[in-house]
């Protein structure tokens, strides 16, 4: 009875949650952290010393561990297993640490892992990178990283009595008392429990949340006492937390034959000799070119090095079987510490936070060559995006551009939609120094980063004045007043009737005729009288935002009838030219009634225009003297 009386004290005492992991390479100056403890590499020494700095809920402390060493400072336990003596140093590490409660979060590189919810039956971790998130259920992998999930750890498994407590680190789980209750005939019991000053109640036979733990009631037994039920409790205690590994290797082992070579990203490896445990090699582009050589010695736990181009590479042993002698080496390859040697390009845009739908908005892009090798024929394009485009040309050409210097340029945008949207990205192509590729030359590109524009809503309409009746021949004006918002980019388009004209600039215009979204005066022209609808549309980028009509009667001249001849010439917004001749048989009547029947040869002419700012040149001024002489002759050309 006293050595069980002793283990559940032990029990009790020292809980029996397991721990999460970090296996892995950390670099010189990076940290991980798990929940409140966090892990920083601050220094490695030339034989392999290093300085660790360890926070915990205790504070920081500073330990220095060679290979093959280990500490445990609070509840976390570092052991040190070998160095890579790199121009940036790193160390391989194998930590243990306390399990991730709810709402706490492990950083490890540029990912936060949150554990969002735990329950009974479920679990809930979210993984943030600094852009985006993504929720996981289970164990997952970021790039190199594999990380298992091992949720709700098990504290305590057994019995209890009441008065008996369950306790993890500060955390305190008070068995307080026990109800019975009369259900069906049936006595039922329920467990009460305190957590931080608060009562909570747990039915038999089914779990609850308290606190930081899921508990589960099992129900009781009767230890009796003076013919009196002495209740001990069967219940089991869980942390309302993730247990989670992360393993952290992104390098890469291999063997390779003296003569031989090994293909790292766009590099070759070749194993140029060995002896003495050592090896002599040389880093090569894909033609043979021999970019570095050098000589490194065989060692597993303090590993050195030769770097070139984002490349490490160390040697772990040597060896020889019936094939020849052999090395084993360990690298390192990223693409983001590739250095930014001879051609590289920083392009970055800068664009407005806010802009208005279908007004167009300047952006600025600054390109900066960061290399040391002068640029020459590159081509800037800005690519746009569905729901913005760029007005006028979209790329430009780069002649040259020096080390260290910068150039600006300037594009117009104009959003068709509102929202937050992309203005998309600026890219520049071209041949540049690299000494990777066969000749020393490459065709690299270079993008930028994509700002997003909020883009918000505008109101548009048009207002039209004009006479209601006019007569044959005689041209009216049509007052046209546009509300939007300044610097707007659209036009005004109207659908003028076979029979009606609009005069501008020298010219008579009949169809569809597309004029700039200004206010003004335009002057129309009927031939054959009667009542008109003409629609009048205001637009941008095809996108129609508000539409008016011209209800007009056109009066014919008292006692006039003869033969017409039409001429229409529509403008159209098309990509090419057709002109189309039409006969058409057409019944005049005259005042009087008497009727005839003639035919009348139409022909129809369009004109190629695209719809763009300043699209059509339209002057609303009218010179009288040359327009009346033009529509003299048009009038005339109808009524031969």
């Amino acid at each position: 009875m006293k050595r069980i009386l002793i283990l559940l004290i032990m029990t009790l005492i020292f809980p029996s949650a397991s721990a999460s992991l970090y296996t892995g390479w950390l670099s010189v100056g990076e940290k991980i952290s798990y929940g409140t403890n966090t892990i920083e590499v601050r220094d490695i020494g030339m034989q392999g010393e290093v300085l660790l700095a360890i926070t915990t809920e205790g504070g920081t402390s500073y330990i220095s561990l060679k290979i093959g060493e280990e500490e445990k400072i609070g509840d976390v336990k570092v052991k040190v297993e070998r160095a890579f003596m790199s121009k940036t140093p790193m160390v391989y590490l194998n930590v243990t640490l306390p399990p991730v409660l709810i709402n706490q979060s492990v950083r490890i590189g540029k990912y936060v892992i949150t554990v969002r919810d735990v329950s009974a039956d479920s679990v809930e971790i979210v993984v943030s990178d600094g852009t985006s998130e993504k929720v996981y259920k289970n164990s997952f992998k970021l790039q190199e990283y594999e990380v298992t999930i091992s949720p709700r750890p098990e504290v305590f498994s057994g019995e209890l009595r009441i008065g008996d407590n369950v306790t993890y680190k500060n955390y305190i789980l008070k068995v307080v008392g026990l109800n019975m209750t009369i259900v069906n005939n049936k006595p039922k019991s329920v467990l009460i429990l305190e957590f931080s000053g608060k009562k909570y109640l747990v039915e038999e036979d089914k779990s609850s949340l308290v606190g930081p733990f899921i508990v589960k009631y099992n129900g009781f037994r009767c230890e009796m006492q003076n013919n009196l039920c002495n209740p001990i409790i069967s219940l089991d205690v869980k942390l309302r937390g993730v247990e989670i590994s992360i393993a952290y290797d992104p390098s890469k082992v291999f063997w390779v034959y003296e003569g031989k070579g090994f293909s790292v990203n766009s590099l070759m490896i070749v194993l140029e000799g060995v002896a003495d445990n050592m090896a002599y090699v040389s880093i090569r582009n894909n033609c043979g070119d021999e970019l570095q050589s050098g000589t490194l010695r065989a060692n597993p736990l303090i590993i050195g090095t030769i770097e070139y181009d984002g490349l490490k590479l160390g040697l772990l042993e040597t060896s020889s079987d019936n094939n020849g002698k052999k090395a084993k080496f360990i690298a390192f390859y990223s693409e983001e510490e590739k250095p930014k040697y001879l051609a590289f390009l920083n392009v970055t845009i800068e664009a407005p936070r806010n802009a208005t739908v279908f007004v167009p908005f300047k952006v600025r892009v600054w390109v900066k060559n960061e290399g040391t090798s002068k640029v020459i024929g590159m081509i800037l394009t800005l690519t746009g995006d569905k729901y913005i485009k760029v007005v006028g040309e979209d790329s430009t050409y780069i002649a040259s551009l020096d080390p260290g210097k910068s150039a600006e340029f300037e594009f117009t945008m104009i959003p068709l939609s509102q929202g937050n949207i992309s203005v998309g990205k600026a890219i520049i192509e071209g041949p540049v120094p690299y000494p990777l590729a066969c000749g020393g030359l490459t065709l690299l590109s270079f993008s930028s980063n994509s700002p997003v524009v909020q883009v918000v809503p505008a109101n548009f309409s048009l207002s039209l004045s004009y006479e209601n009746a006019v007569r044959v021949g005689v041209p009216f004006d049509v007052n046209i007043s546009v509300l939007a918002p300044r610097n707007f980019y659209g036009n005004v388009t109207l659908l003028l009737p076979s029979s009606m004209g609009l005069l501008s600039s020298g010219e008579i215009l009949q169809g569809k005729v597309v004029i700039p979204a200004r206010n003004g005066s335009i002057k129309l022209v009927a031939v054959t009288p009667g009542n008109y609808t003409i629609p009048v549309i205001l637009n941008s980028y095809g996108v129609e935002l508000y539409k008016e009509e011209i209800k007009i009667e056109v009066l014919s001249e008292i006692g006039s009838s003869r033969e017409i001849t039409i001429t229409k010439t529509e403008t159209e917004i098309r990509d090419s030219t057709k002109t189309v001749t039409q006969t058409i048989e057409r019944t005049v009547s005259e005042v009087t009634t008497k009727s005839f029947t003639t035919t009348i040869t139409e022909t129809t002419t369009t004109i190629v225009e695209k719809e763009s700012w300043g699209l059509i040149p339209f002057f609303i001024g009218f010179i009288v003297g040359v327009g009346v002489i033009i529509l003299i002759g048009w009038m005339k050309a109808r009524s031969s």
